[in-house]
């Protein structure tokens, strides 16, 4: 989930994306043990699903409340996407020609 959510979402901070990885496989493990451990309700799920989803969690709230990253960190990871918007930006002289 933070490697999906950090190559796609700008606000997403470097705080949010290691606790998110870290929430997740905790969850997972303690899951998987509650599974061998033969809890009727752990058995009932696979413990993919709730590691994503306190990743999931995780990287939303703990997002929301770091500092959004810099706007020159930013241009450093998301330069062809700033590139695409000035070639758009810019006037094209062979037109009509």
């Amino acid at each position: 989930m933070p490697m999906l959510l950090g190559l796609s979402w700008k606000r997403v901070t470097s705080a949010a994306a290691f606790s998110s990885s870290v929430l997740g496989f905790i969850g997972s493990v303690i899951w998987s043990f509650a599974s061998e451990m033969q809890y009727s309700w752990a058995q009932a799920v696979h413990p993919i699903i709730p590691g994503f989803l306190l990743s999931l969690i995780a990287i939303m709230v703990i997002t929301f409340f770091t500092k959004p990253v810099s706007q020159a960190t930013l241009n450093k990871f998301f330069k062809a996407e700033n590139d695409q918007a000035e070639i758009k930006g810019s006037v094209n002289l062979n037109e009509g020609v």
